[in-house]
Formats: structure tokens, sequence, C-alpha cells
């Protein structure tokens, strides 16, 4: 199973989304600044780093998907990301 990472960078909060091939998220995680992205933007092809929340967390998932497998995400994956964030709405920011 592949595991799709968005992060979001910003300047005083890191957020992370973790998601499934099928969309669904499996975890979040919020924490202070850090350089990782930044690290992993110089490290890995294709990075992107996303700023602003985890709505753009979120969005960098999508692009992971679409860049990991070279094809468009199924209808499905976007919504099944987005019921699947319901869940963790009270710790998301």
């Amino acid at each position: 199973m592949k595991i799709f990472a968005g992060i979001d960078g910003g300047g005083t909060r890191t957020r992370l989304a973790l998601a499934a091939e099928t969309g669904n998220l499996l975890a979040v995680a919020e924490g202070g600044a850090c350089s990782f992205g930044l690290r992993g933007a110089g490290a890995l092809p294709g990075f992107t780093l996303a700023h602003g929340g985890f709505a753009p967390a979120l969005g960098a998932v999508m692009l992971a998907r679409e860049r990991s497998t070279r094809t468009a995400a199924p209808p499905e994956f976007p919504g099944n990301l987005r019921r699947s964030a319901r869940h963790f709405a009270a710790s998301i920011r």
C-alpha cells in the first residue's frame, strides 16, 4: 500500500496529512515551525511544499498521489479525502 503525504510548511506551524491510496486520511499532525519541508524540497524530486494550513496540505496529498502514479486521481479519491478529513476536524485548524 502506498501512503501519500502532504506538508504545509507555514512560518509558525508545520502540518502534515497522510492518506492511503483510496484517499482516506490516515493521520494528521501539527507542530511548531520546522525546516523539514525546506530540506525535503531540495532532497526529493517533485516535492511540493504547501502553505496556509491543512487545506493546502490536503491539496499536496493530491499532488503527491498524481506525481507518484502519473495519473489523475480517480473521482472517489478527493471525496474520500474530504470525508475522512471531517473525522479529524477537531484537530485540524
